[in-house]
């Protein structure tokens, strides 16, 4: 009995730490080009989020997602792209919808705040279309406009893109974040940030 509870210990334990292991990986050939930005395309450190907007571990992230921005605004670049987890999320179709309508009035950063700082205001809503046009007059969005890139071909098939390629690159939690290609999963202190970032720069 002792060997084997020893040996399932020792599966057990190696289990732990390949999963660890396998929270870095590293991919080098994003488009950079795609996605929503804030900082420089001159920045030589460039942090990808695939993001659901429903998510509470995004939500809670988001905060020194942007704050490692603002430390280093000649340095870093942040690119969010769409991942909505819509098989356990209800909302988070819709609200990608709605941070990729105000994109469409220069407003993107500015909805992403107002959806992850409101989240429990609208996730369970039936119909949360009433709470983001009320954001996107808040935030100075035109409620006409907004509501017809809201329906938009062209915001969805946004969404559908960032999504596809999430999937095709083996991504399968949120929020997950590449700095300069290498992978970081969940969220993380503005300390851990910061070494990430001091890394890529070196």
């Amino acid at each position: 009995l002792g060997v084997i509870v020893a040996a399932i210990l020792a599966v057990g334990a190696f289990v732990i730490f390949t999963g660890d292991k396998s929270d870095s990986s590293q991919l080098t050939d994003f488009d950079y080009s795609i996605g929503q930005k804030l900082g420089s395309d001159e920045a030589p450190v460039k942090i990808v989020e695939f993001g659901d907007f429903q998510c509470p571990a995004c939500a809670t992230a988001a905060e020194n997602y942007e704050k490692i921005y603002l430390q280093n605004p000649d340095k870093v670049q942040l690119i969010f792209r769409h991942f909505p987890l819509t098989e356990i999320h209800r909302n988070a179709y819709s609200s990608s919808q709605a941070a990729e309508a105000a994109s469409k009035q220069g407003k993107f950063w500015e909805m992403y705040r107002v959806l992850y700082i409101n989240q429990s205001s609208w996730s369970e809503l039936s119909d949360p279309l009433g709470f983001y046009v009320e954001a996107a007059k808040q935030i100075g969005l035109d409620e006409d406009q907004f509501r017809k890139d809201y329906t938009s071909d062209e915001v969805k098939q946004a969404i559908n893109q960032d999504s596809d390629y999430a999937e095709k690159v083996g991504i399968n939690q949120t929020p997950t974040f590449y700095v300069n290609g290498e992978r970081y999963l969940g969220t993380r202190s503005i300390e851990d940030w910061q070494q990430a970032v001091d890394a890529a720069l070196k």
